[in-house]
């Protein structure tokens, strides 16, 4: 008989942290699911941490070369079982009631293509930062997702608070494995079609620390390519399809979601002397937004950010070089 929920993991280099990730999924209060790990091919102990469990529910598998999240995760789609596909990371804490909840929300929703749960944070030192309070509904018909989306971005934030009924990847196929935020990517796809949902209680715990490869030197660029790629994809649904936003309101938004908040971004690699990867952002920024009046706007709001005073006059130096070329 099949499971349930089909639980997919990548992991690499996760020695740290993977067993109480792995231990937190097996003491769950639901027993119908499948647990299947693959380990990107980790030069760290990942696996022969992961190969001491030998719990009947969890299937491993290891990689000979390193292939990415999203292409481990397509694969691990091929092999799942369940009816309902649970997202998790190396990283982080699944509370004992989430896969029982999240089946529960799935069969009172059977329509819904995705929905996430509510999260706590895990700071570096071990301390938590708590749930924010989230007015989300909890179900988002088509348009009104694509709108909180074009607000806000990615709706769950992270893979780990993800559920997707598998007839959502029937219908859209699965990750795109060039991308970084193919979970974002993946959501505005799935809105074409299906509903989202939001589950309001905190069922998972999210760990922050340096080593996240979203944190990664250099993958702003990449986010900020894909996030215009997917902003306009909801620009043109929200605009043309559903005629929920005026172009200028559409523009308005975009200017201050993308322009302002990836100007500052390429701004920092200004200061910190990193040219070309500013000169990069500014060139895919270009295509889409007016620099100078994101320029004016970041400067206008200097004295609200923070600068610390030994960069500060760093930047007018570069600011004032880039600018006279």
């Amino acid at each position: 008989m099949n499971p349930n929920i089909s639980v997919l993991m990548s992991v690499y280099n996760g020695e740290k942290y993977v067993a109480e990730s792995i231990r937190s999924v097996l003491e769950q209060d639901f027993d119908s699911f499948e647990f299947l790990i693959i380990d990107d091919n980790s030069s760290d102990r990942t696996f022969g941490k992961i190969s001491e469990f030998t719990d009947y529910r969890l299937s491993l598998y290891k990689n000979q070369t390193n292939q990415g999240l999203f292409s481990n995760l397509n694969r691990l789609l091929e092999e799942a079982r369940g009816s309902l596909i649970k997202l998790w990371s190396q990283d982080d804490i699944m509370l004992r009631q989430c896969l029982k909840k999240g089946w529960r929300f799935f069969e009172e929703h059977p329509d819904v293509g995705y929905y996430y749960v509510n999260c706590n944070w895990i700071k570096k030192d071990g301390t938590k930062l708590l749930a924010k309070p989230d007015s989300t509904p909890l179900i988002l018909e088509p348009p009104l997702a694509d709108y909180y989306c074009f607000l806000h971005g990615n709706l769950s934030a992270n893979i780990s608070n993800l559920f997707y009924p598998r007839t959502t990847f029937d219908k859209i196929g699965g990750f795109k494995e060039s991308y970084i935020s193919a979970d974002f990517d993946f959501a505005v796809r799935a809105q074409q079609y299906f509903s989202a949902g939001r589950i309001p209680e905190v069922l998972v715990e999210l760990r922050q620390h340096s080593r996240q490869w979203s944190l990664a030197d250099g993958v702003v660029i990449d986010f900020l390519r894909e996030d215009i790629e997917i902003s306009m994809i909801l620009y043109n649904r929200l605009v043309s399809l559903y005629g929920k936003l005026t172009p200028y309101d559409a523009d308005a938004i975009l200017f201050k979601k993308l322009g302002v908040n990836y100007f500052h971004a390429a701004m920092k690699y200004l200061i910190k002397g990193k040219f070309s990867r500013a000169l990069r952002m500014f060139e895919l920024m270009k295509k889409r937004f007016p620099l100078t009046p994101i320029a004016m706007n970041w400067i206008r709001n200097l004295p609200y950010r923070v600068v610390r005073t030994s960069q500060y006059a760093r930047f007018q130096s570069v600011l004032s070089n880039f600018c006279s070329r």
